[in-house]
């Protein structure tokens, strides 16, 4: 881990959102918290406790390894695994909080229900699973057709409880008419079921699709970017919360070295960008192996969808305010990259050490989460998982972040 550039994932943020997407779906909906992949790299174990205290009735992973970690930083927590679990032995770290209802297993097919039937039977117990209905991700789950077949198989297992059904939207941030046929799709497959238990949980929609499809909140939601303060997908989703988001996720880092390039000098492998004038440049230490794009280096395309970067006033031991938008320039190297403060109002001020934000907490930013995933064709969850192991978390409890105009050096 390195000091160039610090990640600082503000908590307060988090419950706030937590909060903001506890209002839009009510009281008679709950809330599972996404945090696969390390909660997309920021550290499921800090993070954890976090959500369920913000009111997180079940958070979700992908894999067992992730489930014994949030219970080891959580505690007494309803876990859900989203991946097929297919080998859990008696003596596996995951058997007691199976045992005691604490861990949720997602059934992806008849195989699959057969399997975990045969392990729980064997250990004399139990095991809550949530199946899953494929309704046109065509990834994980049974399909629409083997649904109602399924349903009757686990509810007639003394070895299984249904406690839950659920799919997953393919394009909900983008594309309405589809989520609603996955969603009528959904309720189709299980209206051939008489009677489900009542303690089987419904859920279909994540952060986009509860803004989306407000008929499908259903009995829970699950939200991951949402709770780090970013609605993936259309911009007008957001204006269905009944309160802004607060971004959780600051990325900053700080200028290393200042240097003046000729006109017509190349600039980084390859040259990929030539300056038609004399320029002023500064090197900030960070590069692709810490996280940053290299798309964001690209020279093609409409100057104002290039990537930036927000220079600030202060070092960086004091954030100070900022001075400008700064265009990356040239292509972005293994640990450092170049901006160009050529047009950069204040640049008679700019000294070694002023501070660098790769990704600001203001979501009306150019240097938002959202907008520099989409300045570099990613998504948003591609951008923050791919943030450096190397890069040092931080975590903060900020004052909210208000949005303040500011200057473009382009």
């Amino acid at each position: 881990m390195h000091n160039d550039s610090t990640l600082q994932v503000d908590l307060g943020a988090i419950g706030h959102n937590v909060g903001v997407f506890s209002t839009l779906i009510g009281p008679r909906s709950s809330i599972c918290g996404v945090i696969k992949a390390n909660a997309y790299g920021l550290g499921a174990a800090s993070l954890a406790p976090v959500l369920r205290d913000a009111g997180c009735s079940m958070l979700a992973v992908f894999r067992v390894e992730e489930a014994i970690e949030v219970l080891q930083s959580a505690g007494p927590v309803s876990v859900l695994i989203l991946g097929p679990t297919r080998d859990l032995h008696a003596l596996h770290p995951l058997v007691d909080p199976l045992r005691q209802g604490l861990v949720h297993l997602v059934v992806h097919d008849l195989s699959h229900a057969r399997a975990l039937s045969r392990m729980a039977r064997e250990q004399g117990v139990t095991w809550k699973v949530h199946l899953e209905v494929d309704t046109g991700l065509s990834r994980g789950g049974c399909s629409v057709h083997d649904t109602a077949e399924l349903i009757h198989t686990i509810m007639s297992d003394e070895s299984l409880e249904l406690a839950g059904i659920m799919t997953h939207y393919a394009s909900a941030g983008t594309n309405p008419s589809d989520t609603k046929m996955q969603f009528q799709r959904f309720g189709d497959a299980i209206l051939s079921v008489k009677s489900l238990p009542s303690t089987c949980t419904l859920h279909v929609a994540a952060t986009a699709g509860a803004l989306q499809v407000p008929e499908s909140h259903m009995d829970m939601i699950r939200i991951g970017l949402g709770w780090c303060g970013v609605v993936p997908g259309d911009p007008s989703l957001q204006g269905h919360l009944p309160s802004p988001l607060r971004p959780a996720i600051r990325w900053s880092s700080h200028i290393a070295q200042i240097k003046v390039v000729a006109a017509g000098q190349p600039v980084g492998y390859g040259g990929l960008w030539t300056p038609g004038r004399q320029s002023t440049l500064a090197i900030v230490p960070v590069g692709y192996a810490d996280g940053v794009p290299i798309q964001a280096g690209r020279q093609t395309g409409d100057i104002a969808d290039r990537a930036v970067v927000a220079v600030l006033s202060g070092d960086g031991n004091r954030s100070g305010e900022p001075i400008c938008f700064a265009p990356v320039v040239g292509a972005v190297s293994m640990d450092q990259m170049m901006i160009d403060l050529t047009d950069a109002s204040g640049l008679e001020r700019l000294r070694l050490g002023h501070e660098v934000e790769l990704v600001s907490a203001n979501n009306h930013q150019p240097t938002s989460l959202w907008h520099v995933a989409q300045r570099c064709g990613l998504t948003p969850h591609q951008l923050l998982t791919g943030i450096g192991a190397g890069v040092r978390r931080q975590f903060v409890q900020r004052p909210e972040t208000v949005a303040s105009p500011m200057t473009m050096a382009v």
